[in-house]
């Protein structure tokens, strides 16, 4: 051992030797100044190890880098207090704060407060995956939450219970009557009890977050609702609800899509098993995707409904695209296409034909009156498929015909000659002149189209028009209809 010393070389020159290799990287730093600086860091056991590394890692003090041994985070600290600003303190590989890091990981080393991150294991209590803080007295790994509490008067209330901290002169306090500190919330400003430690500084509960990560179910970027474990990945919000359904690869149990008839779990999904391609993406999606507005989402589900299978968008429904992206409710319009009923499955029927024959109101008027029929109607005149019309006058002639379809031959001859007589049968030679000359103008409540008393499959037949009154002559019937419509 003697021999092995007398081979070594001696301090002052491996002090003089790692001073000239700090000058070397520092500028404007001497050589005695350097070697103060060196001695104030290091020990007589960790001069050598300082120079090694300095001799191998000439950057080391102005890189940053967390591998560095315990002399050099020293050593760092020491010059940046001085006022040599190229000098970088090595920060923690996880948070990246300057601080000393005595716990070496793979990558690099960590600060007392990160070293948990690393320490994980399966809780022997809990079974939970959690940083590890203790082991019972058969090796057992135990959590933080999962470590027995001592039990101890309360300094507070006198109840001899489990001790969650202790005051500024050693008195247990139990957790009945242990408040959280309150500190600055790194957000809103405000003083108030702190519920989480982020990366800004502590934060309150009211401006806390989830953590947003891929959820180990459905693989997108969500809120995760549920932490990952020993066991189970993480978990979002709208998968927690989700039953458990095996994998048909693998057989293991995950939250599956409720419509999955062969379910596949994520890690069999990332090795290239796909979900069905309906699940891939479903064509009768009501909710909108997080890239989109609510208008983007209504012309998506207009287009769903108008769109041929084979020819695609007849070309004068192209219109109603700037009709639906002005509309001030575009959600609740978007839910009335997506259910297909109504208004909304005759516009699909419309839309079907348009390519085949042109869109009239005599197309409109070969379809059953129902209450959707003239507000489509509207719909189509507003974006300019269609003219405008008198409706209160042209729906006068279907609807006739179809009240009066299966009746006695002696209904027609009385409803017609008595109520409408010769001004209908004027007004239908000229339709476009005879609101200007025969009558007066109409009131926006009478042009506006109004709902009709029955709809198709509805078990009321009662018409919608009022009756005609009560007759005395022939003679006189016809000059009091001729006087009312006139």
């Amino acid at each position: 051992m003697t021999a092995a010393r007398a081979g070594r070389e001696p301090r002052q020159t491996v002090l003089d030797r790692a001073a000239a290799r700090v000058c070397a990287v520092v500028p404007g730093l001497d050589p005695t100044a350097a070697a103060r600086f060196v001695e104030r860091a290091t020990v007589a056991h960790t001069l050598r190890r300082l120079e090694a590394h300095l001799a191998h890692h000439p950057d080391a003090l102005t890189s940053g880098s967390s591998d560095a041994p315990i002399t050099l985070q020293r050593l760092a600290g020491l010059l940046a207090d001085a006022g040599h600003p190229t000098v970088v303190v090595p920060g923690c590989l996880r948070c990246g704060k300057p601080a000393l890091l005595p716990h070496l990981v793979d990558g690099g080393r960590v600060c007392d407060h990160c070293r948990r991150f690393y320490h994980r294991a399966p809780c022997g209590r809990c079974r939970r995956d959690r940083p590890i803080a203790t082991h019972t007295d058969r090796g057992d790994p135990l959590c933080h939450s999962c470590i027995p509490r001592r039990r101890e008067p309360c300094g507070t209330c006198g109840r001899v219970l489990r001790v969650q901290t202790r005051r500024a002169d050693g008195a247990a306090v139990c957790p009945n009557c242990y408040r959280t500190p309150q500190r600055r919330c790194c957000r809103c400003e405000h003083i108030t009890p702190t519920y989480a430690h982020t990366d800004h500084g502590p934060i309150c509960k009211s401006c806390y977050r989830r953590p947003l990560r891929r959820c180990g179910a459905c693989g997108e970027q969500r809120r995760i609702d549920r932490r990952a474990t020993a066991t189970t990945p993480d978990i979002c919000i709208r998968c927690r609800t989700r039953r458990l359904r095996s994998c048909t690869v693998c057989g293991t149990a995950y939250p599956a899509h409720p419509r999955a008839q062969h379910p596949v779990c994520l890690p069999c999904r990332d090795a290239g098993h796909v979900l069905e391609p309906e699940l891939t993406e479903s064509p009768d999606r009501i909710r909108r995707r997080r890239h989109e507005t609510s208008h983007d989402a209504l012309i998506t589900t207009l287009h769903a409904v108008i769109t041929d299978p084979h020819r695609g968008i007849a070309a004068p429904l192209t219109a109603l695209d700037e009709v639906f992206r002005t509309v001030p409710n575009p959600e609740i319009i978007r839910y009335w296409l997506h259910r297909r009923r109504g208004g909304a499955a005759l516009l699909h029927q419309i839309a079907l034909r348009a390519h085949d024959e042109p869109i009239t109101h005599q197309l409109l008027d070969s379809y059953p009156h129902s209450a959707a029929l003239p507000r489509l109607r509207a719909l189509f005149v507003y974006a300019g498929i269609l003219p405008e019309r008198t409706d209160l006058l042209e729906r006068i002639g279907p609807w006739l015909d179809e009240i009066l379809e299966g009746r006695p031959a002696h209904h027609g001859a009385l409803v017609c000659p008595s109520r409408i007589g010769t001004c209908y049968a004027e007004l239908a030679a000229a339709p476009a002149a005879a609101p200007s000359r025969t009558m007066p103008p109409l009131t926006p409540a009478a042009r506006s189209p109004s709902p009709w008393t029955f709809c198709p499959g509805s078990t009321n037949t009662t018409p919608p028009w009022p009756p005609p009154p009560r007759q005395t002559s022939t003679a006189g019937s016809t000059a009091a209809a001729a006087t009312d419509i006139s």
